[in-house]
């Protein structure tokens, strides 16, 4: 409500894309918005009247500033004033690493060390994969001309080898 009456400005994403204000999973939030003094003191006097309405406080020791392309002095003028403090690159939110190269692996290493998958999930997965090799229609019920065990079987044993997702986690989990 705030970003359609003009007080938080969100960012706008390219090629067309939204304005994106924030990101929520669970009790996580990340709020994005074009830099301005104004706009970061309204982004905060919200977060506040939130608070105060519901009674729920935010954790301060979590909670960072960042600002891209922005003054370290104005950054810093609006942390303290707000007894916040300034966040950088790299972080992790939500078991990801924001502000690193996801193109290296290493970046990955914290999502497949804790990777562990329920079983329904997989299951889920596995299901969409076989539509997909079967011809790409999950709605359509079609005869198959390979059976899903040769798709995911090793190519040493004259199969596809895109492998099993349940042992993957499996292996994964046995790293883990």
């Amino acid at each position: 409500m705030a970003k359609e009456k003009g007080l938080f400005q969100g960012i706008k994403v390219p090629r067309d894309g939204p304005v994106i204000s924030h990101l929520q999973c669970a009790d996580d939030v990340i709020f994005m918005g074009s830099w301005s003094i104004e706009n970061a003191k309204n982004l905060i006097r919200i977060l506040r009247c939130f608070e105060l309405s519901l009674g729920l406080k935010m954790n301060m020791s979590k909670s960072k500033i960042f600002g891209f392309g922005v003054q370290s002095c104005e950054l810093n003028l609006v942390a303290q004033s707000f007894n916040y403090s300034v966040g950088s690159l790299l972080f992790i939110y939500l078991g990801l690493i924001v502000g690193a190269s996801m193109a290296r692996s290493t970046h990955w290493n914290p999502i497949v060390e804790n990777f562990q998958a329920p079983s329904k999930v997989i299951k889920s997965v596995e299901k969409t994969r076989m539509r997909f090799f079967w011809g790409g229609d999950m709605a359509l019920k079609k005869k198959v001309s390979i059976a899903w065990e040769k798709t995911i079987a090793a190519k040493d044993k004259g199969c596809l080898g895109n492998g099993s997702l349940k042992a993957q986690n499996i292996a994964l989990m046995g790293k883990w």
